[in-house]
């Protein structure tokens, strides 16, 4: 092929498993890309082929992955290769901006009256409280944020309330279903959404307007998803709706990084891609270009030890590199010690702070190894606290914009009435929205005339000139969003009254204001039609993980979860002890232990050059006793891949460096309302962080932990039950 053909340039550097993805034609494709194997250059390599080499039209390929971080990436890398400004006539962006952009054009087919708004899940929980404060003392008791949990979980199931009701027994069940029909009809009243809505709303689309769904089939000729691993059963079945006229779908993924079951994630959709599509060729991109060969000989040590896999063993050719060293520490301060001394140890040697990070199964983790880092006066971040669009001055300003766009948000008018404060309180609120719906009118309409209707209620006049304002906005459909935010902060004296309610931090809230401004600047210099609802729409559809900035000078700590799709030069993977990784609601159920494995595996493969692996023999915390065994993930690698400290020797590390076989025996029969009164023991964990699940009692938020081990009593509010003690021999405990 001439140096200026298109598909020499699209093939430049690839190697032959990845040529052959990117040249693939017509028909179904799965692409087996292991960790670090280039699986983002195959997909836009391939796009940016079909449109070069095969003509297919940019608007006729549709490419969904999972964070908008990776879609804009996806976007810049395409309108790169193919030597244009911008990518955005393509179809491409998370499965919720997607659906969402399908469910704009067709809202009126499922009842949508005005603007589709998003509620989050802070919106979301927020509204259920109101739901449970109307349905009255009936269900008193009830967590609005454990309602919205089990809502979110069961409509990830693709559950209604109805059959929610059905597929379980109990009070607490048939509470939860009561609310969630009355969350339901509130949140449709206000023409909303919440986030699994987008994806089941997009299906009852299709089934409902045949027509609909087969207009975009045809539309698009090709489909391609990202992280395919990851998809629930209704992302599935839009999915195979999508591509169900020409059968031209490629899906990248890896069977062995799928640990998001917890989300709703099937991974036996990408296991039965074959069944699912006929003719499927199969591709497996083995050769890794991250990691060293003997951090990669760790992790394929351990997930050949799965049964539900496709298969594969990813190689490097970049030598083998330093070796993977591990540390088994009297307990978790001296592990942590252990972790700030090693990091100390590589930045004094030239590495770069924000090039580490510490990964641990649970949040709970992290405060020895901070206490340690503070000691070290080394600088670090947590990765996982409180997301940008969910602190409390930036959601305060976008229920005020929020309004503009949809005045039947009741969510968002009880926020703005309150912040800042006018006099008025939660009963004002209360009247002007019975008020808006005796007269079934808006909101900002129903405050404005509120006190001429006869609304009674302190701080009237102040609401009314604050909804007044809101309306006068109505009209500016081009101002673009950062200058709307600018002059309601200004004119609502938001930064005055930040500063007047005398908190410590007002500064810094006024300055997370003025950068969500600066945040939709962006947003409206990078977008042809940056309107009000487009940028909220991209905020609603913003992953926590979307925030994420790299750099900055310090050390990374964070879950392993959220480590998924990063990479660092060195990575200490903590606490390997058997019950925290794997962990112990794993530890009796086949396919909950695989995907710990797919954990490790996930963490394991984050480092380039350097793997430190650790566990303690004694940790002083939720589910531990002295000498609990290390993780059976370490008896699965070959002693002479790791190099163990003496420290670790003198705990017995080779009799320790075992996999426990078969299924804990199980506990005797044991009823908590015949449980003996028994004196506390010493030992009492606060259970922040932590949930419960029982089969009677269902799922709910764990109070304290009394003792350690299986005779542990655990006190857990349960939704509809209240609080109740019980061994945890009869709980799995997960963390929230």
């Amino acid at each position: 092929m001439p140096p200026d053909d298109p598909r020499s340039l699209l093939l430049d550097g690839l190697n032959d498993v990845q040529r052959q993805g990117v040249e693939h034609g017509d028909g179904a494709l799965l692409i087996l890309a292991g960790a670090g194997s280039g699986k983002t250059r195959v997909l836009t390599h391939r796009l940016a082929h079909l449109v070069a080499v095969h003509g297919i039209p940019p608007t006729r390929i549709l490419a969904v992955t999972f964070t908008n971080k990776a879609a804009g990436e996806m976007r810049e890398r395409v309108a790169g290769l193919l030597g244009i400004e911008d990518a955005r006539q393509l179809w491409m962006g998370t499965f919720h901006s997607i659906c969402l952009r399908l469910l704009k054009r067709h809202q009126e087919r499922l009842g949508f009256r005005g603007t589709m708004t998003v509620f989050d899940v802070e919106d979301q929980t927020s509204l259920i409280r109101q739901v449970v404060k109307e349905l009255g003392s009936e269900e008193s008791g009830v967590r609005a944020r454990d309602v919205q949990s089990t809502i979110s979980a069961a409509k990830n199931l693709m559950l209604d309330p109805d059959s929610f009701e059905q597929n379980g027994i109990g009070p607490a069940r048939r509470r939860i279903a009561r609310i969630w029909r009355a969350y339901e009809a509130r949140l449709r009243a206000q023409d909303g959404v919440d986030f699994d809505d987008i994806l089941l709303l997009t299906l009852r689309l299709f089934e409902t307007n045949p027509e609909i769904q087969q207009r975009y089939a045809e539309r698009f000729l090709h489909v391609l998803v990202d992280e395919y691993q990851d998809t629930n059963r209704a992302q599935f079945g839009i999915v195979r709706r999508l591509a169900s006229h020409h059968g031209n779908i490629c899906v990248v993924g890896d069977d062995d990084q799928s640990i998001y079951r917890w989300r709703g994630a099937d991974i036996t959709n990408i296991l039965e891609f074959e069944r699912h599509f006929a003719a499927a060729r199969v591709l497996r991109m083995e050769q890794n270009y991250r990691s060293t060969g003997r951090i990669l000989d760790i992790a394929n040590a351990v997930i050949r030890n799965n049964r539900g896999r496709k298969g594969k063993t990813i190689w490097t050719d970049r030598g083998q590199g330093d070796p993977v060293r591990l540390h088994v520490a009297e307990d978790e301060e001296a592990e942590a010690r252990e972790v700030a001394r090693r990091i100390e140890e590589e930045i004094g040697a030239g590495r770069s702070p924000e090039e580490i990070a510490v990964l641990y199964r649970t949040h709970a983790q992290s405060r020895p190894i901070e206490e340690a880092l503070i000691r070290g006066r080394i600088a670090y971040r947590v990765v996982g606290g409180v997301a940008f669009y969910q602190r409390r001055e930036v959601k305060d300003l976008l229920a005020y914009l929020r309004l503009i766009v949809n005045p039947l948000d009741e969510v968002s008018f009880r926020r703005a009435a309150l912040a800042p404060r006018r006099g008025a309180g939660e009963t004002t609120c209360d009247r002007i929205v019975a008020a808006a719906r005796e007269r079934d009118t808006d909101l900002l309409v129903a405050a404005v005339h509120a006190a001429d209707w006869g609304v009674a209620g302190r701080g009237l006049p102040a609401l009314a000139s604050a909804a007044e304002l809101l309306l006068s906005y109505r009209g500016e459909a081009d101002l673009a969003p950062h200058r709307l935010i600018e002059e309601i902060a200004g004119r609502i004296d938001y930064r005055g009254w930040l500063q007047r309610t005398q908190e410590s931090d007002w500064e810094d809230r006024w300055a997370h204001v003025l950068e969500m401004v600066e945040g939709a600047r962006g947003y409206g210099e990078s977008e042809e039609q940056a309107d009000l609802a487009g940028y909220l729409e991209q905020v609603a559809l913003y992953a926590q993980t979307d925030d994420l900035r790299a750099g900055e000078g310090r050390a990374i700590l964070m879950t392993v979860h959220n480590a998924k799709g990063l990479e660092y030069e060195v990575v200490f993977v903590t606490g390997l002890e058997e019950g925290l990784f794997p962990h112990f609601s794993s530890l009796d159920d086949p396919e909950e232990l695989e995907e710990e494995r797919r954990l490790f595996y996930v963490a394991a493969t984050r480092a380039r050059q350097r793997l430190f692996l650790s566990g303690c023999r004694v940790r002083r915390r939720i589910n531990f006793v002295a000498g609990a065994d290390l993780s059976r993930f370490l008896g699965e690698i070959p002693r002479e891949m790791l190099e163990a400290d003496p420290y670790a020797g003198s705990f017995g590390f080779r009799a320790r460096l075992r996999p426990l076989r078969g299924r804990p025996a199980e506990p005797e029969p044991f009823s908590e309302e015949d449980e003996p009164i028994v004196e506390r023991e010493p030992s009492v964990v606060s259970g922040a962080g932590l949930v419960a699940r029982h089969v009677r009692y269902g799922t709910g938020q764990v109070l304290r932990i009394d003792g350690a081990g299986d005779r542990a009593r655990v006190e857990v509010r349960f939704p509809g039950w209240g609080v109740k003690r019980i061994l945890r021999s009869y709980l799995k405990l997960e963390e929230s």
